[in-house]
């Protein structure tokens, strides 16, 4: 007969159980239904455990919503608690759920369960109408926070508010896939309090000590062994309980409900809404509650995703703030004193570092080597590229290399180490203060304005290609003599393709071309000049493509 009974726990347990009582005996047939309905709410076969307290008041409200009677109710508690007294006897639990827990709590009489309806909507679909309004709002407000904080909050002040109840909390597990919290927050048991609402003042004091401490309440551990998986409105609250013999106003409160926040198949923590007696929350009303607690792990999985790439943000932000300040350490400081000549310079990126460079550097018999450049693209790439470049150049100019040569020997080192589609285009020149002249050599670089003291402007054309197009291009280099007024202003193409937002034309070699003619003769101030033009053509428009300036007078 024994054997009849559905199979999945442990049979043998049973009949040693069923063996020592009589076999007239009503406990019999009350714990033979305890063990198929637990065998039809469990994935595995059915233990009795210390901790089934849960799963017995889950049973009890069963009973009670299909019909039993207060007390038949009676019978199946004590019949119960006689199985786990045996269990506790045999060495198969350590104790009884009984020696921990009331369940003889009296059931709610029929009076306090319509006192419980009037509080909410007579009509079922109106009730179900307000919940789905409500999860539409949480659901409104999940998607609109990136804040793990803001979400649990708001959240936790709906539940309560939709469900007629006062009172509620939030315990997340430190150690999480998704590390909500940071283990440093936390007791030693591994939860961390992250949100509570409407705390009766025996909860509220000592910081809330009560919801805080450890160890682990009985909810958390279900949680942590994977044994609670879903609402549950059953869960006498022992940290509740330890308030009240405190002797801390609890307000009556003594059960909770619970859900869990499951990610992933994986725990990330629970929220309490209490009550002042498990009954009064429906099937409906956990629904409600699993259907909330879903949503928000999708926001918490959604926030957390957000802070983390918001602190790589910043990190990047950070980093690229250092490689502006080493880029911008490779600019002159200070301009140096040529005899009768006169520098101004300007390196404006459009990002946070940038392919543009220029530098003025001492060479022999008191020559000075000049250099503007841009490397195709923008950001880090380009940043490097110019580094890079950068260093070739100078290196190159300092061995008093002819400056063709240099810008060979640069084209060379790019086609060896980087790929065909990274180029850049490059001015260097070589001032003689005692010659009073300039020579130069144009690889692709947009031709540098020259202003004479009569006004006429030339440029300075270029004497080869782009370095890193060809692997052996023809380089040219050319001199010419400055004379007393004359003025040269070197710049990158972030000048002349400056963008006017609402003409839709570029600021071009024309508009360069006058803004230099009508300039004063000081290396700074034409440079001032020239830059208040280009401002005031884009009209605060973002910059598009860094800009440089390096301008070069005489005396």
């Amino acid at each position: 007969m024994i054997k009849a009974v559905l199979l999945g726990y442990d049979m043998n347990l049973l009949e040693s159980f069923v063996s020592s009582l009589l076999p007239s005996n009503a406990v019999v047939s009350a714990v033979r239904d305890y063990f198929e309905w637990q065998i039809q709410h469990r994935a595995a076969d059915f233990m009795p455990s210390a901790d089934d307290d849960v799963d017995l008041r889950t049973y009890l409200l069963y009973l009670r919503a299909n019909g039993a009677e207060r007390a038949a109710l009676e019978e199946q508690v004590a019949a119960l608690k006689q199985f786990y007294q045996w269990a506790q006897t045999t060495g198969v639990i350590t104790h009884s759920p009984f020696d921990d827990y009331d369940f003889a709590h009296p059931f709610l009489t029929s009076v306090q369960i319509d006192a419980r309806q009037q509080t909410v909507p007579n009509d079922p679909r109106e009730r179900e109408l307000e919940r789905l309004r409500a999860l539409s709002q949480i659901t409104e407000q999940l998607n609109s926070s990136v804040d793990i904080q803001s979400a649990l909050d708001s959240t936790l002040r709906t539940l309560l508010k939709v469900m007629n109840l006062q009172t509620g909390w939030v315990s997340m597990l430190t150690e999480s896939h998704l590390s909500v919290f940071p283990a440093g927050d936390s007791a030693p048991h591994g939860f961390v309090l992250a949100a509570a609402c409407g705390l009766p003042p025996g909860l509220e004091q000592d910081d809330r000590l009560f919801l805080r401490q450890p160890p682990a309440c009985n909810c958390q551990r279900l949680l942590v062994k994977g044994r609670l998986t879903r609402a549950v409105n059953i869960v006498e609250c022992t940290r509740v309980r330890d308030s009240m013999r405190a002797a801390g106003n609890n307000q009556g409160l003594l059960f909770h409900a619970s859900v869990p926040l499951i990610s992933q198949g994986k725990p990330l923590g629970l929220i309490n809404v209490a009550t002042t007696d498990w009954q009064f929350l429906t099937h409906a009303d956990l629904h409600f509650l699993s259907s909330v607690s879903r949503r928000l792990v999708v926001a918490l999985e959604r926030a957390r995703f957000y802070e983390i790439a918001e602190a790589q943000r910043v990190l990047l932000e950070n980093e690229l703030q250092v490689a502006r300040e080493v880029q911008a350490g490779l600019m002159p400081r200070d301009m140096p004193d040529i005899p009768g000549f006169g520098l101004a310079g300007a390196w404006r990126p459009a990002r946070e570092v940038a392919g543009d460079f220029y530098d003025i550097f001492p060479l022999d018999e008191d020559r000075w080597g000049l250099v503007i450049g841009d490397v195709a693209g923008k950001g880090t790439a380009a940043a490097l590229y110019m580094a890079m470049v950068h260093s070739l150049i100078l290196s190159g100019a300092l061995r008093q290399r002819s400056l063709a040569t240099v810008l060979r020997e640069v084209n060379q080192t790019i086609h060896r180490q980087f790929s065909a589609r990274t180029f850049v285009s490059v001015f260097l020149a070589v001032v003689d203060p005692q010659k009073q002249t300039l020579r130069y050599a144009n690889a692709g670089h947009n031709p540098p304005l020259v202003r004479r003291a009569c006004g006429a402007i030339e440029s300075l054309t270029r004497t080869g290609t782009v370095l890193g197009v060809f692997e052996d291009p023809q380089m040219s280099e050319t001199t010419i003599t400055l004379g007393a007024g004359d003025a040269v202003v070197l710049y990158t193409d972030g000048v002349t393709e400056a963008w006017h937002p609402q003409r839709s034309e570029e600021y071009g070699v024309g508009r360069l071309t006058a803004a230099i003619a009508a300039a004063p003769p000081k290396a700074g101030e034409l440079l001032a000049h020239v830059e208040a033009d280009l401002n005031a053509f884009t009209e605060g428009a973002p910059q598009q493509d860094d800009v440089t300036f390096l301008v070069l007078t005489r005396d």
